[in-house]
C-alpha cells in the first residue's frame, strides 16, 4: 500500500493515481532537491552589482534633479529681483 502525499489516503500498489483526489503518486524522494545551487556563467556576480548600483545612480539623479531645480529657482529669484 502506498500513501497519497496530498490527501493521506491509502493507494493500491497497482495504482498510479488516487482513487480519492485523482494525484499522480510519487515517492517522497523522488524530487530531492540538489545539495548545492548550480550557476550559469552569464549569471554569476550580477546580483550584488544590481544591489548596489541601482541605488546609487538613483540617488545621483535625485540630486541632480534637486541641484538643477535649485539653480533655476535661484536664477528666476536672481532675476526677479534685478527687473527695474
Amino acid at each position: 500500500m502506498k500513501i497519497c502525499p496530498y490527501c493521506n489516503s491509502s493507494i493500491p500498489e497497482k495504482e498510479e493515481k488516487c482513487p480519492s483526489c485523482g494525484a499522480v503518486y510519487w515517492e517522497p524522494e523522488q524530487n530531492k532537491l540538489k545539495e548545492t545551487v548550480e550557476t550559469k556563467e552569464s549569471e554569476e556576480r550580477r546580483g550584488c552589482l544590481c544591489l548596489f548600483l541601482v541605488p546609487l545612480f538613483l540617488s545621483i539623479g535625485v540630486a541632480a534633479f534637486l541641484i538643477t531645480a535649485g539653480f533655476a529657482i535661484n536664477l528666476m529669484v536672481h532675476f526677479e529681483s534685478n527687473q527695474v
